[in-house]
């Protein structure tokens, strides 16, 4: 591709990005310190044809993602790519993701429009009619299991559906889905509650609470799940609450048993150490009476999949483990979501433009030196905050381009304290809820808030964890 060289013309090519890329004052200054990043973007913008008109945000995206995922051994073809961006016919995440998929096998090859228009679905419309068509067939294939096992297929039909209909966009496949679902197993709150029921024969000396959201199972049996006896933990009601009523609707919630929870991110297969961590998780539950929950912590969709999510199930009830109810953190995203803005609010988290590496430079300096270096963006005014937060959530920013960091202790001597993101922006969708979030909750802020929301008692973790306690 031709190179356009810019020297002397830095108001013009600032002008460009904004209306080409819509990046931020901070993002923009950043880009504009490196000279070949902004001539390759501008570059890209001409040959689009949308230098001096500009174009939507989302067209944008595209033709930025274009300027740098093109294989350079093929650079000379990617003005096809971005010809397609520029006139519509390459519009969705979906397609760009098969365009690329063409353009890092082209390596050798010549470049053939028609199996590019195919492998990136141009030209290809699917309809409501389609999608309805597609799930009606896709009911009928697994009617039988559909009406035994409901709502826990949610994310295996919709999955099948993305492989029926890959140029779909998901959000429009997961109404229709909901949809047929509902009219099938009815509300479902209540396909839940009666899944949930067979928890409720097992004998407790306490009175059982209502199981919150998630996949019920059963929570005991005569499996020969051992537990060596010097294993002990503190008893529920010895916790450290903040305040006596915490703890009181704790032990309420709980009945006054034991809760603890095996929680894998379902990116991999499990190893001999899931073994032991379930042993410890579902014995300990089991050998006082208790609940142990199957949670998937699965807060990056980039790395997730159904086939690790069928995986781990399959290996714990091979091992003889059943859970008191499966749940997913993808579940609690609203719930997650309402509590970031809640922390902004209170002055306790802002939206910073650091870059991951720059972030980990920081980080390294401190440990090198002692002296702690704070992002600018950390005096944030919370209208801002919030502002920028929902921009986030919509859309308005790149990856990378922004996160949302926890105002934590920048000056303890736990790393951990240091600001830890808690938002990242990843244009990914995920396994279990499609492509509704494009902001997605970080470990450190997901996993303590899921085991408050369950109702852990005992949060048990390997030593690689200890700093987070």
């Amino acid at each position: 591709p031709v190179v356009y060289r810019m020297e002397g013309d830095a108001a013009n090519n600032k002008e460009i990005l904004l209306r080409c890329y819509h990046y931020s004052d901070a993002k923009l200054a950043e880009i504009l310190k490196n000279s070949a990043f902004t001539e390759n973007l501008v570059t890209v913008a001409r040959e689009a044809g949308v230098e001096s008109s500009g174009c939507p945000k989302p067209v944008g995206n595209l033709l930025a993602e274009a300027s740098t995922a093109v294989p350079e051994s093929v650079l000379s073809h990617r003005i096809h790519l971005i010809k397609a961006i520029a006139d519509g016919r390459i519009a969705t995440k979906e397609q760009m993701k098969g365009a690329l998929t063409y353009f890092r096998a082209l390596p050798g090859k010549e470049f053939n429009e028609e199996e590019f228009n195919k492998a990136a679905g141009v030209g290809v419309k699917t309809s409501v009619e389609d999608i309805d068509a597609a799930v009606e067939g896709l009911f009928t294939e697994k009617e039988a299991e559909i009406k035994e096992d409901g709502y826990s297929l949610e994310s295996t039909l919709l999955n099948a559906l993305k492989a029926k209909l890959p140029w779909a966009p998901v959000r429009d496949v997961k109404q229709r889905l909901d949809a047929k679902l509902l009219a099938v197993c009815g509300p479902k709150g209540d396909k839940k509650a009666k899944k949930a029921a067979p928890a409720k024969k097992a004998a407790a000396p306490a009175k059982k609470a209502a199981p919150p959201k998630g996949e019920a199972g059963e929570t005991s049996g005569t499996d020969a799940i051992k537990l060596a006896d010097s294993v002990k933990f503190p008893k529920p009601e010895e916790n450290t609450q903040l305040r006596p009523e915490l703890l009181a609707a704790h032990l309420a919630a709980t009945g006054g048993r034991i809760v603890t929870r095996f929680p894998p991110e379902p990116n991999g297969y499990l190893h001999i150490g899931h073994a032991k961590a379930m042993n410890l998780n579902f014995g300990y539950a089991k050998k006082h009476g208790g609940w142990c929950y199957l949670r998937f912590d699965d807060t990056n969709p980039e790395a997730e999949s159904q086939e690790y999510i069928d995986s781990i199930m399959a290996s714990a009830a091979w091992l003889g483990h059943k859970p008191y109810m499966i749940t997913h953190a993808s579940d609690r995203f609203e719930d997650l979501y309402r509590l970031a803005v809640e922390l902004i609010k209170r002055g306790k988290a802002y939206v910073c433009f650091d870059s991951a590496d720059k972030m980990k430079a920081d980080r390294q300096h401190r440990k090198e030196t002692g002296e702690t270096v704070l992002s600018k963006d950390r005096d944030q005014p919370i209208e801002e905050t919030l502002r920028l937060f929902e921009d986030m959530k919509n859309g308005k920013f790149a990856e990378g381009e922004v996160t949302l960091r926890m105002k934590q202790d920048m000056y303890s001597n736990n790393p951990c304290m240091w600001d830890h993101v808690a938002y990242r922006i990843k244009y990914t969708p995920h396994p279990h809820v499609g492509d509704k979030w494009c902001i997605y909750p970080s470990y450190d802020f997901t996993h303590c808030l899921c085991d408050s929301m369950e109702n852990i008692t005992h949060s048990l973790c390997p030593l690689e964890f200890e700093l987070r306690r």
